[in-house]
Protein backbone atom coordinates (compact mmCIF):
# COMPACT_ATOMS: atom_id res chain seq x y z
CA UNK A 1 0.00 0.00 0.00
CA UNK A 2 1.38 3.82 -1.01
CA UNK A 3 -0.11 6.54 1.63
CA UNK A 4 -0.26 9.70 0.30
CA UNK A 5 -0.71 11.22 3.78
CA UNK A 6 -0.15 10.13 7.36
CA UNK A 7 -3.55 8.39 8.11
CA UNK A 8 -5.56 5.36 9.42
CA UNK A 9 -6.70 3.11 6.86
CA UNK A 10 -9.06 -0.16 8.15
CA UNK A 11 -8.20 -3.55 6.07
CA UNK A 12 -10.59 -5.58 6.61
CA UNK A 13 -8.90 -9.66 5.23
CA UNK A 14 -7.89 -12.62 7.30
CA UNK A 15 -5.09 -11.51 9.43
CA UNK A 16 -2.35 -13.52 11.09
CA UNK A 17 -3.63 -15.82 13.82
CA UNK A 18 -3.75 -14.56 16.86
CA UNK A 19 -3.53 -10.58 15.99
CA UNK A 20 -6.51 -10.52 14.50
CA UNK A 21 -10.30 -9.66 15.94
CA UNK A 22 -13.29 -11.10 14.68
CA UNK A 23 -15.74 -8.56 12.62
CA UNK A 24 -18.23 -11.38 12.73
CA UNK A 25 -20.13 -13.05 9.18
CA UNK A 26 -17.12 -14.74 8.36
CA UNK A 27 -14.77 -11.67 8.16
CA UNK A 28 -11.97 -10.59 10.02
CA UNK A 29 -11.10 -7.27 10.53
CA UNK A 30 -8.12 -5.14 12.09
CA UNK A 31 -7.71 -1.40 11.55
CA UNK A 32 -3.85 -0.63 10.41
CA UNK A 33 -1.99 2.77 10.94
CA UNK A 34 -0.60 3.51 7.72
CA UNK A 35 2.49 5.75 7.86
CA UNK A 36 3.39 7.69 4.57
CA UNK A 37 5.17 6.07 1.95
CA UNK A 38 5.39 2.18 1.08
CA UNK A 39 3.85 -0.29 3.71
CA UNK A 40 4.58 -3.68 3.25
CA UNK A 41 1.73 -5.63 4.72
CA UNK A 42 1.90 -9.56 4.39
CA UNK A 43 -0.99 -11.53 5.13
CA UNK A 44 -1.28 -14.79 6.39
CA UNK A 45 -4.12 -17.10 5.11
CA UNK A 46 -4.21 -20.66 6.10
CA UNK A 47 -7.20 -21.57 3.61
CA UNK A 48 -9.37 -19.41 1.37
CA UNK A 49 -11.69 -18.71 -1.31
CA UNK A 50 -10.73 -15.27 -1.58
CA UNK A 51 -8.64 -12.43 -0.10
CA UNK A 52 -11.56 -9.30 0.46
CA UNK A 53 -9.60 -5.85 1.41
CA UNK A 54 -11.76 -2.98 2.17
CA UNK A 55 -10.07 0.31 2.66
CA UNK A 56 -12.14 3.47 4.49
CA UNK A 57 -10.39 7.03 3.74
CA UNK A 58 -10.63 10.19 5.37
CA UNK A 59 -9.74 13.48 4.62
CA UNK A 60 -8.67 12.95 1.60
CA UNK A 61 -6.17 10.05 1.28
CA UNK A 62 -5.47 8.63 -1.61
CA UNK A 63 -4.12 4.64 -1.48
CA UNK A 64 -2.77 2.59 -4.10
CA UNK A 65 -2.94 -0.92 -3.53
CA UNK A 66 -0.37 -3.61 -4.97
CA UNK A 67 -1.02 -7.27 -4.11
CA UNK A 68 1.42 -9.71 -5.35
CA UNK A 69 -0.20 -13.16 -4.39
CA UNK A 70 1.29 -16.26 -3.62
CA UNK A 71 0.58 -19.35 -1.83
CA UNK A 72 2.90 -21.78 -0.51
CA UNK A 73 1.51 -25.52 0.35
CA UNK A 74 2.36 -26.70 3.78
CA UNK A 75 1.39 -30.15 4.84
CA UNK A 76 3.05 -33.20 6.41
CA UNK A 77 5.77 -34.46 3.73
CA UNK A 78 4.07 -37.57 2.63
CA UNK A 79 5.41 -40.59 0.43
CA UNK A 80 2.66 -42.44 -1.55
CA UNK A 81 2.99 -46.17 -0.91
CA UNK A 82 -0.52 -47.43 -2.00
CA UNK A 83 -2.66 -46.93 -5.17
CA UNK A 84 -5.94 -47.66 -6.29
CA UNK A 85 -6.79 -48.02 -9.53
CA UNK A 86 -10.08 -49.97 -11.81
CA UNK A 87 -12.01 -50.07 -14.94
CA UNK A 88 -14.37 -47.15 -13.12
CA UNK A 89 -12.86 -43.92 -13.52
CA UNK A 90 -14.99 -42.24 -10.89
CA UNK A 91 -14.02 -44.48 -8.37
CA UNK A 92 -10.50 -43.55 -9.16
CA UNK A 93 -11.52 -40.37 -8.93
CA UNK A 94 -12.53 -40.30 -5.83
CA UNK A 95 -9.29 -42.39 -4.66
CA UNK A 96 -7.45 -39.20 -5.74
CA UNK A 97 -10.22 -36.61 -4.09
CA UNK A 98 -10.30 -38.75 -0.47
CA UNK A 99 -6.01 -39.47 -0.36
CA UNK A 100 -5.77 -35.53 -1.50
CA UNK A 101 -8.04 -34.91 1.34
CA UNK A 102 -6.16 -37.00 3.74
CA UNK A 103 -2.86 -35.33 2.92
CA UNK A 104 -4.51 -31.51 3.63
CA UNK A 105 -5.44 -33.17 7.24
CA UNK A 106 -1.89 -34.25 8.09
CA UNK A 107 0.28 -31.72 9.70
CA UNK A 108 2.61 -32.05 12.30
CA UNK A 109 -0.78 -34.13 13.54
CA UNK A 110 -3.86 -35.12 12.00
CA UNK A 111 -6.02 -32.65 11.70
CA UNK A 112 -10.10 -32.78 11.35
CA UNK A 113 -9.90 -30.78 8.60
CA UNK A 114 -8.01 -28.24 6.73
CA UNK A 115 -9.96 -25.11 7.34
CA UNK A 116 -11.77 -23.52 10.94
CA UNK A 117 -10.09 -25.64 13.67
CA UNK A 118 -7.17 -27.17 12.03
CA UNK A 119 -7.06 -29.26 15.25
CA UNK A 120 -6.17 -32.74 16.93
CA UNK A 121 -9.52 -34.25 17.35
CA UNK A 122 -8.37 -37.81 19.07
CA UNK A 123 -11.55 -39.94 17.36
CA UNK A 124 -11.05 -38.25 14.02
CA UNK A 125 -7.12 -39.23 13.96
CA UNK A 126 -8.10 -42.82 14.96
CA UNK A 127 -9.83 -43.13 11.52
CA UNK A 128 -7.23 -41.24 9.46
CA UNK A 129 -4.56 -43.16 10.95
CA UNK A 130 -6.51 -46.29 9.39
CA UNK A 131 -5.92 -45.21 5.92
CA UNK A 132 -2.63 -43.22 6.14
CA UNK A 133 -1.01 -46.04 7.12
CA UNK A 134 -2.11 -48.43 3.12
CA UNK A 135 -1.68 -44.50 1.64
CA UNK A 136 0.94 -42.70 3.10
CA UNK A 137 2.67 -45.41 5.57
CA UNK A 138 2.42 -42.52 8.03
CA UNK A 139 3.03 -44.60 11.17
CA UNK A 140 5.14 -41.66 12.96
CA UNK A 141 2.35 -39.70 12.79
CA UNK A 142 -0.27 -42.10 14.59
CA UNK A 143 2.48 -42.84 16.98
CA UNK A 144 2.82 -39.37 17.74
CA UNK A 145 -0.87 -38.49 18.28
CA UNK A 146 -1.48 -41.63 20.12
CA UNK A 147 1.12 -40.47 22.32
CA UNK A 148 0.00 -36.72 23.07
CA UNK A 149 -3.25 -38.09 23.67
CA UNK A 150 -2.03 -40.65 26.39
CA UNK A 151 0.00 -37.41 27.58
CA UNK A 152 -3.94 -36.40 28.50
CA UNK A 153 -4.44 -38.98 31.13
CA UNK A 154 -2.57 -37.37 33.56
CA UNK A 155 -4.95 -34.60 33.69
CA UNK A 156 -7.89 -36.57 32.68
CA UNK A 157 -9.71 -39.40 33.82
CA UNK A 158 -10.54 -40.27 30.01
CA UNK A 159 -8.43 -39.37 27.20
CA UNK A 160 -8.90 -36.02 26.05
CA UNK A 161 -10.88 -35.48 22.80
CA UNK A 162 -8.92 -32.81 21.67
CA UNK A 163 -4.82 -32.24 22.25
CA UNK A 164 -3.07 -30.65 23.42
CA UNK A 165 -5.94 -28.32 25.00
CA UNK A 166 -6.92 -26.52 27.94
CA UNK A 167 -10.35 -26.97 26.99
CA UNK A 168 -11.70 -29.17 29.71
CA UNK A 169 -13.63 -31.84 28.03
CA UNK A 170 -14.59 -35.33 27.64
CA UNK A 171 -15.95 -37.30 25.05
CA UNK A 172 -15.74 -40.79 25.74
CA UNK A 173 -16.38 -41.90 22.35
CA UNK A 174 -12.89 -40.44 21.23
CA UNK A 175 -11.39 -41.78 24.64
CA UNK A 176 -12.44 -45.37 23.53
CA UNK A 177 -11.72 -44.92 20.13
CA UNK A 178 -8.06 -43.78 21.11
CA UNK A 179 -7.55 -47.27 22.50
CA UNK A 180 -8.41 -49.06 20.07
CA UNK A 181 -5.79 -46.89 18.02
CA UNK A 182 -3.44 -48.34 19.79
CA UNK A 183 -4.07 -51.83 18.76
CA UNK A 184 -4.80 -50.83 15.09
CA UNK A 185 -1.21 -49.39 15.17
CA UNK A 186 0.06 -52.27 16.65
CA UNK A 187 -1.60 -54.87 14.52
CA UNK A 188 -0.12 -52.56 11.17
CA UNK A 189 3.55 -52.09 12.90
CA UNK A 190 3.98 -54.96 15.25
CA UNK A 191 6.08 -52.25 17.49
CA UNK A 192 5.66 -53.96 20.52
CA UNK A 193 8.42 -51.37 22.43
CA UNK A 194 5.81 -48.85 21.75
CA UNK A 195 3.10 -50.78 22.90
CA UNK A 196 5.04 -51.59 26.14
CA UNK A 197 5.19 -47.68 26.05
CA UNK A 198 2.12 -46.46 26.15
CA UNK A 199 0.20 -49.74 27.65
CA UNK A 200 0.22 -47.45 31.32
CA UNK A 201 -2.27 -44.87 29.26
CA UNK A 202 -4.32 -48.06 27.98
CA UNK A 203 -5.26 -49.15 31.03
CA UNK A 204 -5.55 -46.19 32.84
CA UNK A 205 -8.38 -45.30 29.81
CA UNK A 206 -9.83 -48.12 30.71
CA UNK A 207 -9.71 -47.86 34.13
CA UNK A 208 -10.98 -44.65 34.01
CA UNK A 209 -14.25 -46.00 32.20
CA UNK A 210 -14.90 -48.91 34.56
CA UNK A 211 -15.29 -46.29 37.45
CA UNK A 212 -18.01 -44.90 35.18
CA UNK A 213 -19.95 -48.25 34.45
CA UNK A 214 -23.53 -48.01 36.33
CA UNK A 215 -25.26 -50.82 37.93
CA UNK A 216 -26.74 -52.59 34.80
CA UNK A 217 -23.14 -52.69 33.60
CA UNK A 218 -23.01 -49.64 31.19
CA UNK A 219 -21.15 -46.78 30.62
CA UNK A 220 -22.33 -43.07 32.04
CA UNK A 221 -21.81 -39.65 32.51
CA UNK A 222 -22.12 -36.12 32.38
CA UNK A 223 -19.94 -35.80 29.02
CA UNK A 224 -20.28 -34.65 25.72
CA UNK A 225 -21.76 -37.87 24.41
CA UNK A 226 -21.84 -37.47 20.42
CA UNK A 227 -20.57 -40.21 18.35
CA UNK A 228 -21.30 -38.04 14.92
CA UNK A 229 -22.51 -34.93 13.66
CA UNK A 230 -25.71 -36.98 12.64
CA UNK A 231 -29.01 -36.17 14.79
CA UNK A 232 -28.88 -39.24 17.36
CA UNK A 233 -30.43 -39.45 20.57
CA UNK A 234 -27.22 -38.24 22.80
CA UNK A 235 -28.68 -36.21 24.79
CA UNK A 236 -28.35 -38.76 27.50
CA UNK A 237 -25.84 -39.79 30.05
CA UNK A 238 -26.03 -42.88 29.10
CA UNK A 239 -25.97 -43.85 25.66
CA UNK A 240 -25.58 -46.85 23.42
CA UNK A 241 -22.44 -46.09 21.57
CA UNK A 242 -20.51 -45.45 24.13
CA UNK A 243 -21.21 -48.48 25.97
CA UNK A 244 -20.68 -50.37 22.55
CA UNK A 245 -17.21 -48.82 22.07
CA UNK A 246 -16.85 -49.14 26.08
CA UNK A 247 -17.06 -52.86 25.48
CA UNK A 248 -15.04 -52.99 22.49
CA UNK A 249 -11.58 -51.26 23.96
CA UNK A 250 -10.86 -53.83 26.08
CA UNK A 251 -11.01 -57.08 23.44
CA UNK A 252 -7.58 -55.20 22.28
CA UNK A 253 -6.13 -56.40 24.51
CA UNK A 254 -6.01 -60.34 23.70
Amino acid sequence: MVAQRDEKVAARAPLERGKAIDAGAGHIAQPVPVPLGVLDFPLRVDVFHAVDIHLHARFGLQVKIVIPAALLESTYPVNAVGSFQCSDARLDHIWEISARTLKLCMEDTFTDCPLYEQTLWVGDARNESLFAYTTFGATDLARRCITLAGQSLERYPLAGCQVPSSWDCLLPAWSFLWGISVWDYYEYTGDRNFLQSVWGWVLGNLQGAEARLDERGLFSGPYWNMFDWAGIDDKHNTVLHNTACCWRAPSTRR
